[in-house]
């Protein structure tokens, strides 16, 4: 049987890539959690100023509203796109380990590369099969 030492090295690097991914996925949607969180109670805190100054309360409240309003617009279409962007590394991940562990499997004939290369070749279709679906729910995203 013929050794392979740096494709057997590969597929730990794409074993750890391929469970990072989630992590990372995981991370960016905390992190805009937060940032919602963090948006909100600032938008709290300028209408509480705004309801202690009486002759101006009417137009600042006003005010403060369309800022907290158009703030969080950008925060939706800032996380929308992340979101975009994390499917698309998503995707592009599960692609590349799936032409890589068809590549192992194809080398060494083993049974359990093939079987990897198999799941692979699975998780990348039904990613793809689930952003069919996004992309045709939200087409303007």
């Amino acid at each position: 049987m013929q050794q392979v030492p740096i494709l057997v090295q590969q597929d730990h690097l794409q074993t750890i890539l391929l469970f990072a991914t989630p992590v990372v996925v995981a991370i960016s949607t905390a992190l805009q959690m937060w940032l919602l969180g963090v948006i909100n109670l600032d938008a709290k805190k300028r209408l509480a100023k705004v309801a202690e100054s009486a002759d101006l309360a009417t137009s600042n409240a006003e005010s403060a509203a369309v800022k907290a309003s158009e703030t969080s617009e950008r925060v939706l279409v800032l996380a929308d796109k992340t979101h975009t962007l994390v499917n698309s590394q998503m995707g592009q991940q599960l692609m590349l380990y799936a032409i890589t562990a068809r590549t192992l499997a194809n080398l060494t004939k083993e049974s359990k590369d093939i079987a990897s290369a198999d799941a692979a070749e699975e998780k990348l279709r039904l990613h793809q099969k689930r952003q069919d679906i996004v992309d045709v729910e939200h087409p303007d995203v």
